[in-house]
């Protein structure tokens, strides 16, 4: 609701920015995408159903928990109004990174093993640069 123009505190009617309008798009079309090419797949033999429901399912949950680092660290940038890769992104990086590791040695498939066994190195270093700027800063005297 829009007050009077002489009113300080007015509300003003909100604008969609692009991620209000990407975010909710762009989950249809994986959504669509991935269950069109989950159909395929699946009338052509091509998934393996067979595997453990609940190793399948930390799979995903740790594929979905892991790209979520990219629209959270988008949508914090957005909110600063700067680039900026905070300490959630780094958190969430490694939470993504030992699911799928898990998963990954379960598979028993070297190549995703590798790919995901040294990645919570740098995220851990990243946090621990974080934390001692914080330190550093709260320890600061007031200039």
């Amino acid at each position: 609701m829009l007050l009077d123009s002489g009113d300080e505190h007015a509300v003003r009617p909100r604008r969609p920015t692009p991620l209000r309008i990407l975010v909710p798009v762009g989950l249809a079309v994986a959504l669509f995408v991935g269950l069109a090419l989950w159909s395929t797949a699946r009338a052509k033999g091509l998934l393996d159903f067979h595997a453990n429901p609940g190793w399948l399912a930390l799979g995903f949950a740790g594929q979905a928990v892991w790209v979520s680092r990219f629209p959270l660290q988008w949508w914090i940038s957005e909110r600063q109004g700067r680039s900026v890769l905070p300490a959630s992104f780094w958190w969430v990086s490694i939470a993504g990174a030992l699911l799928l590791l898990a998963y990954a040695l379960w598979r028993r498939d070297i190549v995703f093993i590798l790919a995901y066994a040294l990645n919570p190195v740098p995220y851990a270093r990243n946090l621990m640069l974080i934390y001692r700027r914080r330190r550093l800063d709260a320890a600061a005297p007031d200039g």
